[in-house]
This record gives structure tokens, C-alpha cells and sequence, in this order.
């Protein structure tokens, strides 16, 4: 028997259908989309579109549409100020629409809203494939008034994360300008290097305040992308300028920190340490820095896996070959480089000569150092690093190296003499 759909049947469907976007017309209020900056964007060019009405928890599960849907793409964030909002990117010139749909109280808020995408942009760059892309070329000589417009947004995201700071935030914002400007003036290339997050617990041991507050932030899976898309946004797409963003952070919370030691304040000598958890010879190296810690010295830990999902840790690992990693920053620039467990003798060398290469930079005399002290050397390595780097030195290559050999002593000092 052949059925046919007959005229009252097609009224009841499209009733059904009407009062059915009638419903959700009547639930999906409240919600409003706004543009954080008027006018059309040009294709290619990230638009931040804040989010009112709509808490972070509720937009968990929302929905975000837009069309055409092959010649864009919107992605949701959340500000500093745990704000949500959504990130814009079309290819084309034309009008697009966007809407977001959430579950808010048992019912659905909605927002919608029309972008304009008009002008030239840059034209999108080829697929390199599966796996891991290779870090970009940093541009040789970034202009001077990238360096501010990149200083500054990390100064006030800074504020906004550590309001009521006051002349300190000031000084912050300082430091951080002047930092980014020479961590880019001095072409940082390596980016595995200089991905010290402030989600590192030493950060938070040396006793810098707040400084839980930003790893709480860096906890949020949603953060990172943020920040990916933030880069984009201001034009960071190198990893010098990536690096110095990160290496200005840190040195910013460095600053605000009370100072730990005189040695701290007076030699900015700095031994960043990379390694995971599933490495057995990076675990091993623990108490070596802890040791370096007491002692003084400005010594951080990296956990190249902390931030496993992010483009962070995928450069980190296209850029190093191993862990563990380790470098000495000498006035926030790299100066030394090492991969594989290095003994305590073997780091301490490095704390020294660094200091002396802060003085000579400085104008200061190099301080020469003795390789005998209280602190006895147990471990093997620290044993054939000692004989090979002191015990079979000529003289002349000792005092280039700015050391004192005392034959039969296996003991060295963690400080300078005087």
C-alpha cells in the first residue's frame, strides 16, 4: 500500500518546527556577544569577541556555530579575569555570521553576531605535515616598536592578575620592557630553553606572592591556547619573540620577590634546569639543586611535560634532544649549554665562571675561586669531574679558568672567596 503525506500532516510538521523555534527563541536570551574592537578585520586577522551574560562554567558545554563554515574559524577562551570570550579568524573577505548556544538554569542562552572581514591580510601558510613542526626562523632585527607593544601587553596582563600592586606593578612593567627588549636584541633562538613557566613550583619556594595565583591560571587547559591566540593577535609568530615574552614574565616575578641573598641581588647568575619525571638521571640531579638552592644560587626546575598539550612543549621538543637539559643565564641571556646529568662539581664550575663573566661584562674584577672547601665530593662523577677538570690542567689552563688547584683535596667550596 503506497503512503502519501497528506497537506494537514505537512501543517502539523511545520507547526511543530515553528513552535519549536519559538521555545528556543523564548530560552536563549540573555547572552550577548560584543566585538572588542569596531570595524571590519582584515582575513586572517584574530577579532576577540567578548562574551556577557554567560559564566565560564556554563560555557563549558556551549556550542559555538559559524558560516560559512569552511572560511572561518571561532574558538572559545578565557581572560586573565577568567572572563569568557571567543576568538575570530576568517579567511575571506565577506560577512560572517557566529552564534553560541549554552545550557544556562535548565534552559538554552543563545548570542549571535555579524563580522565583517575586509582588506588584505597574509595569505595561510602550508601544511608541513603530521608531527611536530620545526620552530620558525625569528626575524634578525625586530623592530623597536614591536618590543613596546610586546612588553606592554604583558605588563598589564601582569596588572590584571596581581591587581592593587601599585608602585610595584610600575616598576614590574619596567622590568618587563627592558627585559623583552634585550632578551629579543640578543636574537633568542632556542625556544626549549627558554620555556620557564611560572607553573614551576620553585618559582613558588623562593616565596614570590601571587605566584600561586598564576599557577592555578597555567593549570586551566583553556589558558595556553589563550595565550597561543593572544601571540597571533599582537604578531608574535617567532620563537625570539615568543621567549622573550616567557624570559620577561619570569624576570618580572623575579624582580618582585624578596631578595634571598646578597648573592642573588648582586649577581644575576641563573641555572635553569629541564627535565620529567619518567627521567631516573633528571630525578637523581633533585637533591643537587636542592643543595644549590640553600647555597644560594638561583637554580629552577623545568618539567618539559608539565604543559604536554600545548605548542610550548611541541617546540621544546622539535628544538632539544634530550633531558636532562641545562642552561646559566648571565643577566637573563643564555651563556652556557648542557644536556645529560651533570655532576655538582661540574654545575658549581658553571655558577662561577658565570659570576665572573657578569663581572667582566659589568666593568668589575673577576673573583677567583678555590677548589677545596668543607663540602666533600662523594659521587663518582663529581670525582672524575674533579680530577679531569683540576687534577690534569696545566697551570695556565687553571688561571684562564679563574680557579686555585690545591692537590690531594677532593673537597670544594659552593661560594667565591674572598
Amino acid at each position: 500500500m503506497k503512503r502519501t503525506i497528506t497537506w494537514p500532516a505537512l501543517l502539523v510538521a511545520f507547526s511543530a518546527i515553528v513552535l519549536a523555534l519559538f521555545i528556543l527563541e523564548a530560552l536563549c536570551q540573555g547572552v550577548e556577544i560584543v566585538p572588542a574592537t569596531d570595524g571590519p578585520v582584515p582575513p586572517w586577522k584574530m577579532l576577540r569577541l567578548d562574551i556577557e551574560g554567560a559564566t565560564p562554567e556554563q560555557l563549558k558545554t556551549a556550542a559555538v556555530h559559524v558560516w560559512p563554515r569552511d572560511t572561518a574559524e571561532v574558538q572559545a577562551g578565557y581572560g586573565w579575569d577568567g572572563k569568557p570570550y571567543l576568538i575570530f579568524q576568517g579567511t575571506r573577505a565577506g560577512s560572517y555570521w557566529v552564534a553560541l548556544c549554552a545550557p544556562v538554569d535548565g534552559g538554552l542562552e543563545s548570542a549571535e553576531i555579524t563580522v565583517e572581514v575586509g582588506g588584505a591580510g597574509p595569505q595561510p601558510q602550508p601544511n608541513p605535515g603530521p608531527g611536530p613542526s620545526p620552530p620558525p626562523s625569528p626575524d634578525p632585527d625586530p623592530p623597536l616598536d614591536w618590543r613596546e607593544a610586546l612588553s606592554t601587553w604583558v605588563a598589564e596582563e601582569a596588572a590584571k592578575a596581581m591587581p592593587g600592586r601599585g608602585d610595584e606593578a610600575k616598576k614590574w612593567a619596567g622590568a618587563i620592557r627592558q627585559t623583552a627588549q634585550d632578551a629579543v636584541a640578543g636574537k633568542i633562538t632556542d625556544w626549549g630553553v627558554f620555556r620557564v613557566t611560572l607553573k614551576d613550583r620553585s618559582y613558588t619556594a623562593l616565596g614570590f606572592e601571587k605566584a600561586n595565583e598564576w599557577n592555578d591560571k597555567f593549570d586551566d587547559p583553556l589558558v595556553t591556547p589563550r595565550i597561543e591566540r593572544e601571540m597571533k593577535v599582537h604578531g608574535i609568530t617567532t620563537v625570539a619573540e615568543a621567549a622573550a615574552m616567557w624570559l620577561a614574565v619570569a624576570a618580572g616575578l623575579e624582580r618582585l620577590a624578596p631578595a634571598k641573598s646578597s648573592r642573588a641581588e648582586r649577581l644575576p647568575v641563573e641555572l635553569i634546569c629541564f627535565g620529567a619525571a619518567w627521567c631516573q638521571p633528571c630525578l637523581k640531579m633533585a637533591p643537587v639543586r636542592d643543595a644549590l638552592r640553600k647555597a644560594g644560587w638561583r637554580v629552577y626546575h623545568v618539567d618539559v611535560d608539565a604543559m604536554a598539550e600545548s605548542a610550548w612543549t611541541r617546540w621544546h621538543r622539535a628544538n632539544a634532544t634530550a633531558v636532562p637539559h641545562f642552561l646559566v643565564l648571565v643577566d637573563g641571556e643564555p651563556w652556557q649549554h648542557a644536556t645529560g646529568a651533570r655532576s655538582s662539581g661540574y654545575l658549581v664550575d658553571w655558577l662561577r665562571r658565570g659570576e665572573n663573566e657578569w663581572r667582566t661584562r659589568h666593568g668589575q674584577e673577576p673573583v677567583r675561586f678555590e677548589a677545596y672547601g668543607e663540602t666533600t665530593l662523594t659521587d663518582p662523577t663529581d670525582l672524575e669531574f674533579f680530577r679531569q677538570r683540576h687534577w690534569e690542567m696545566t697551570p695556565g689552563d687553571c688561571q684562564m679558568a679563574g680557579c686555585t688547584v690545591h692537590p690531594g683535596k677532593w673537597e670544594r667550596v659552593l661560594v667565591p672567596s674572598n
